[in-house]
């Protein structure tokens, strides 16, 4: 079963671009060549654009954890230090498969 995920933040007043390049550069990498990753979606809250929240669906276990292990994620989070403010808020979703059953 799919494994659905988010992963929310917020950047600091004055920290905007080195947040969106952070993402862009995640972003270009995951989508690039991350077996197993089947959606990576980096969205900007339109009426907060210092907000921020990023969709991913995974295959499998395995499949988080060599996201969670790339090269690119740790330099991600390495590349957000004092950019952020606050850490990250992390959701994980099921797919709603059936509609009235039960």
């Amino acid at each position: 079963m799919a494994i659905i995920r988010t992963a929310g933040f917020r950047a600091r007043p004055g920290s905007l671009h080195q947040v969106e390049g952070a993402v862009a550069m995640l972003s270009a990498a995951v989508r690039a060549g991350e077996p197993g990753t089947r959606l990576f979606l980096p969205l900007q809250d339109k009426a907060d654009p210092l907000r921020f929240t990023l969709l991913m669906v995974f295959d499998d276990d395995d499949a988080e954890a060599a996201h969670n292990g790339a090269d690119w994620s740790k330099a991600f989070g390495a590349g957000l230090v004092g950019h952020l403010a606050g850490g990250f808020s992390f959701l994980q979703y099921t797919e709603v498969t059936a509609v009235g059953k039960g």
